[in-house]
């Protein structure tokens, strides 16, 4: 999957690993609840005029290990890319909650749970990349980097 992929398809893509992660819940028999603003079904036209950390909310949120938790399903690309923008306003949700990745890969067959705060200790060693298209800053996450964590 790319940047240059029309958003059908990314977003069906997303829409495939929220699947995973809702299967994963019910066969673990996890307790989750949709979060994110993207479920409230905002025109895009309204979406942009809202903060960013409204932009970007977690997907979902879920009890594990007896705690509320943020969690942002994401599809590994190989490599898995993450917006610097993106991580910001994950920091900011990550302060109420803890903010959990799951990283959905394999065709939807496999998947790892990682925190936010291992992430984002990763990208002080990261090299900053740059989207062609638009030029935001994004960092790359190796699947064999992330099941290290």
């Amino acid at each position: 999957m790319s940047y240059k992929d029309n958003f059908e398809k990314r977003h069906h893509q997303s829409l495939k690993s929220e699947k995973h992660f809702e299967k994963v819940c019910k066969d673990n028999d996890v307790y989750y609840k949709s979060f994110g603003i993207e479920k409230a079904k905002y025109s895009l036209h309204n979406h942009y005029y809202l903060d960013y950390r409204l932009q970007c909310q977690p997907d979902y949120q879920a009890y594990l290990d007896d705690d509320l938790k943020f969690i942002e399903v994401k599809t590994f690309g190989n490599p898995l890319k993450i917006k610097e923008y993106d991580l910001e306003s994950y920091r900011h949700w990550n302060i109420f909650n803890e903010l959990l990745f799951f990283i959905s890969y394999n065709y939807e067959k496999d998947y790892l749970i990682v925190s936010f705060n291992k992430i984002y200790n990763l990208i002080k060693n990261k090299l900053k990349k740059y989207y062609p298209d638009n030029e935001k800053i994004y960092y790359e996450f190796t699947l064999e980097e992330l099941k290290k964590l």
